[in-house]
């Protein structure tokens, strides 16, 4: 009895989890929008013949650690910032940014894109245009991303394309994306081996989406 009273709590508790990450993606989501990219734009992006690449610091990683609620979420912040610490975790729009780059260059033949390393703790456009001062920038930003106790992953990725000459962003896309094939097993087992797995599985089908959007 005591048993079974344990899995629903268990189960309650999880749903209250799913349903804050719900609320944080979505206003994470709210707050950006897709913005399409004019032709006139495209037809100038391509006559360029260098464009710019940054990156800015991920949001905080979280980690489920099966307390809810406002406390819980906290703790989570708290658990996935030491995880990231400990196991080495790499920001997905890293790797995303690589393969958005390898499409620009493919699709745009003698194309220079030069890319900054170096990620941006400023999402401000005027520190965009600081670190890369040419007429056109493309930058990459991780807007959420973490992991639930049942072994789920998730995150969440913008790309802008900025024309610093008026401080315009004139398009913007997004990718959202979660698995669904959580069996409870320990994400950070043999070195978060998993966890690291499941992140860099989300990588090609969000660059893929990210640069559907773009075209």
């Amino acid at each position: 009895m005591k048993s079974g009273y344990c899995r629903q709590q268990k189960m309650k508790n999880h749903n209250v989890l799913l349903a804050l990450l719900a609320v944080f993606f979505a206003a994470v989501l709210g707050c950006s929008s897709l913005v399409p990219l004019n032709r006139d734009d495209l037809a100038q992006l391509k006559k360029q013949s260098e464009i710019g690449a940054v990156r800015h610091e991920p949001a905080a990683f979280y980690g489920d650690v099966g307390i809810y609620g406002l406390i819980g979420w906290g703790m989570s912040l708290s658990a996935g910032k030491e995880m990231r610490e400990i196991y080495g975790l790499e920001d997905p729009a890293r790797a995303i940014e690589e393969k958005f780059i390898q499409n620009l260059r493919g699709e745009f033949k003698g194309v220079t894109v030069r890319a900054v390393d170096q990620p941006l703790s400023d999402d401000d456009l005027a520190a965009v245009k600081k670190t890369y001062g040419g007429r056109w920038v493309f930058d990459f930003k991780t807007l959420g991303w973490g992991s639930a106790a049942e072994g789920d992953v998730e995150f969440t990725v913008r790309v802008r394309l900025i024309r610093n000459d008026d401080g315009k962003i004139v398009w913007q896309g997004l990718c959202h994306y979660k698995t669904e094939d959580a069996k409870w097993e320990p994400l950070t087992a043999n070195g978060a081996v998993l966890l690291k797995a499941k992140l860099q599985a989300g990588v090609t089908p969000c660059a893929t989406q990210l640069w559907s959007q773009f075209q």
